[in-house]
């Protein structure tokens, strides 16, 4: 492989990794934020107004305060995901790929593996993480690193692939 090739692979090596060390960050966090709740309502007891009893209705207000903060969460760190995404692979197609790069078999194969690759371990790294109940989000998180990803820089790269000097459709 030509010295250009390699860069190209070890900056998609990169921009992948940064997908996995994401995702796995992103499965703790979403871990941790179920475990502590911003309102404890277990220890909501007996509050009586003019002699009745509110404590169901403030108790319901607590969870629904933690589930809000929890999508609240879930949604910032989608933003996030996107963005740097966006970003990351928005660099690595303006700064690799260009209109003369010719994509070989070799660098191919490679970029295929590790794009396949990083999917699979990000899924199941999460998901292992999260004790599997928290599938949708994870998906999602992933889903949107992974369709950017596939848009900005692999298809890119499937595009510029030539075997035997004839490009592959």
């Amino acid at each position: 492989m030509k010295k250009h090739s390699m860069i190209r692979l070890a900056a998609f090596a990169l921009i992948v990794g940064l997908s996995i060390l994401f995702s796995i960050s992103f499965a703790n966090e979403i871990h941790i934020s179920t475990m502590t709740k911003p309102v404890d309502t277990e220890n909501m007891s007996d509050i009586q107004i003019d002699g009745a009893d509110f404590t169901p209705f403030f108790r319901l207000l607590g969870n629904t305060f933690n589930s809000f903060m929890l999508f609240l969460v879930l949604v910032i760190n989608l933003l996030v995901i996107a963005i740097v995404s966006i970003i990351s692979c928005t660099v690595f197609r303006l700064a690799a790929i260009r209109k003369t790069t010719v994509i070989n078999d070799t660098e191919m194969h490679i970029a295929k593996k590790l794009f396949y690759g990083s999917a699979g371990i990000s899924v199941v790294s999460c998901l292992v993480i999260t004790a599997f109940t928290y599938i949708i989000p994870v998906l999602l998180y992933i889903g949107i690193w992974w369709l950017n990803t596939a848009l900005i820089c692999y298809l890119p790269i499937k595009d510029h692939y030539w075997k035997d000097d004839l490009p592959v459709s």
